[in-house]
C-alpha cells in the first residue's frame, strides 16, 4: 500500500496537460494545474512529502465530507489503489481547487521537479493563472458549435469540463460553476499531429450524474494509459501490454510521450530517451470536442478548463479570454 501510495506522488514527473483551443493565456499549460486537491477536502493541500503520504495518504484532510460518486463504468484507473478514491475524478467537480486558471507549479511552496512542481520559465510556483490579464482573444457567437482542443502529457485519467465566467467577475471557482458549457452530441475526435485531416472520430462518453454542480457535463478521457496502478509512469514495464480499459482505437494507449505506451520497447524501462522514440509518435495526439455556446449577453468572458485526475490528487486548468456576440453584432 505504501508503495503504491508513493507511486502517486512520483508518477507526474515529466508532464501534464492542457487546454490548446480556444489559444488560452498560459502558454505553457503543462505547467499551470491544483496540486494535493482531493473529494470532500475544504481545501488542497498542495505539495505533500511523498514519505509523509506513505505513512498516512489521506494527510489532505482529516476528514473527508464527500463520498465518491462516480459510477463504475467511468473509472479510468480501475486497477488503482484504494487510496486513489478520493482523487477528483472520483466525484466530478467536487474537490476544491487553488485556481480555476491554475497555479504555476501547482502550489506556491516551492519548485519540485523530482514531483513536476515546476513553475513555467520567468513565473513563480504559486502564480495565478487569473492574473494572466493579456492574451489572445477568441470571438464566439452566440448559439454557435465551437471546438476545444487539449492535450496530455502524462496520463493521469479522469475526466474534464469546460466552464465560462464574465471577465468582469471575480474568476471564482464558483463563478465558472454557474456557467458549464454543455458538451455537443456524443461523439469526441482525436487529433494525430498538427494535420487536422488526420482526425479519428470516436464515441465519447459523458456524464451528468453525480457531478458538481448538479447536473453538469463532464466527458470522460477517452485514451486509456497502461494497464496496472501506475499506468507506465515509471516508464515501460508488463503494465504497458494492455490498457486500462478499453481504448476506442486499436493500438492506442499510453502514460505519455516520455512514459510507457502501447508497443514501447521494454528494455527502455524509466529511461525518457529511449522511451521517446515510440512514446513520442503514438502519443503525439489531442483530443477535439464540440461545445455549445450558451445564450448569453455579449461581452468578454474568460474560459476554464478543468481536467479533474483520477490517478494523482490534481486538477489540471488553464484559462482562455472569450469575446461572446450576438448575431444582431456582426456586420
Amino acid at each position: 500500500m505504501r508503495a503504491a501510495v508513493l507511486a502517486s506522488y512520483a508518477l507526474a514527473v515529466t508532464g501534464h496537460g492542457g487546454i490548446l483551443s480556444p489559444l488560452p493565456r498560459e502558454a505553457t499549460v503543462d505547467l499551470w494545474f491544483n496540486e494535493g486537491c482531493q473529494v470532500g477536502c475544504k481545501k488542497c493541500k498542495g505539495h505533500v512529502n511523498s514519505t509523509a503520504a506513505a505513512i498516512d495518504p489521506f494527510l489532505f484532510c482529516l476528514e473527508h465530507d464527500v463520498e465518491p460518486t462516480l459510477p463504475k463504468q467511468l473509472r479510468t484507473y480501475p486497477s488503482a489503489a484504494a487510496n486513489f478514491g478520493y482523487n477528483p475524478w472520483m466525484a466530478p467537480g467536487f474537490a476544491p481547487m487553488f485556481s480555476p486558471c491554475g497555479l504555476a507549479a501547482g502550489q506556491g511552496q516551492g519548485s519540485y521537479p523530482a514531483n513536476g512542481d515546476v513553475p513555467p520559465f520567468g513565473y513563480m510556483p504559486g502564480d495565478d493563472g487569473r492574473d494572466l490579464k493579456h492574451g489572445p482573444v477568441t470571438t464566439w457567437l452566440v448559439g454557435s458549435t465551437q471546438e476545444v482542443v487539449w492535450r496530455i502529457s502524462a496520463n493521469h485519467g479522469g475526466g474534464y469540463a469546460v466552464r465560462l465566467c464574465p471577465l468582469s467577475g471575480d474568476l471564482t471557482e464558483e463563478c465558472f460553476q454557474q456557467h458549464h458549457l454543455p458538451f455537443k452530441g456524443f461523439s469526441s475526435w482525436i487529433q494525430f499531429g498538427s494535420n487536422l485531416s488526420h482526425r479519428v472520430e470516436i464515441r465519447a462518453n459523458r456524464t451528468t450524474l453525480g457531478t458538481n454542480p448538479s447536473g453538469s457535463q463532464w466527458t470522460k478521457v477517452p485514451i486509456p494509459s497502461c494497464g496496472g496502478t501506475y499506468g507506465g509512469g515509471f516508464g515501460c514495464d508488463d503494465g504497458c501490454d494492455k490498457p486500462q480499459f478499453e481504448s476506442p482505437i486499436n493500438g492506442l494507449w499510453g502514460n505519455g510521450p516520455y512514459n510507457g505506451c502501447a508497443g514501447c520497447d521494454k528494455s527502455c524501462g524509466s529511461n525518457y530517451t529511449c522511451n521517446v522514440k515510440t512514446c513520442g509518435k503514438v502519443m503525439d495526439f489531442s483530443i477535439v470536442d464540440e461545445v455549445e455556446v450558451p445564450d448569453l449577453p455579449s461581452g468578454d468572458y474568460v474560459l476554464s478548463f478543468r481536467w479533474d485526475c483520477e490517478q494523482t490528487p490534481q486538477i489540471w486548468s488553464q484559462c482562455a479570454n472569450i469575446k461572446i456576440t450576438s448575431q444582431s453584432m456582426i456586420v
